[in-house]
């Protein structure tokens, strides 16, 4: 019996998998102990790396605060507000306004 993930982009009856047990850095490491280079982050969604503690405890801290809220009109949340700021700060046009996404899509 095939388990029940139907991986994306394979054949329905494939069943054999490199299975990633845990990441640092560019590295990932198999269940057989094997290092591996993330060469395509990930498929391009992990550019900071893996096992990041210093990402970790930011995490943690939000969300023991908050940890997700729309931005749907009419609220707000201080991160939000903040990260937008920061990216106004850096933006070669005046004025900018920044219009927050959940993937490539959704920005194009």
């Amino acid at each position: 019996m095939h388990s029940a993930f139907l991986h994306p982009f394979a054949k329905p009856t494939k069943d054999n998998f490199v299975r990633l047990v845990r990441g640092q850095g560019a590295l990932v490491w198999d269940d057989n102990g094997r290092e591996l280079i993330d060469g395509m982050a990930s498929l391009w969604y992990c550019a900071v790396g893996h096992g990041r503690k210093e990402i970790a405890d930011v995490v943690a801290k939000q969300i023991t605060t908050l940890e997700a809220y729309s931005t749907f009109d009419p609220f707000t949340t201080e991160p939000a507000e903040q990260l937008c700021e920061r990216l106004r700060a850096i933006c070669p046009m005046p004025d900018t306004r920044v219009f927050l996404c959940g993937s490539g899509s959704e920005a194009v």
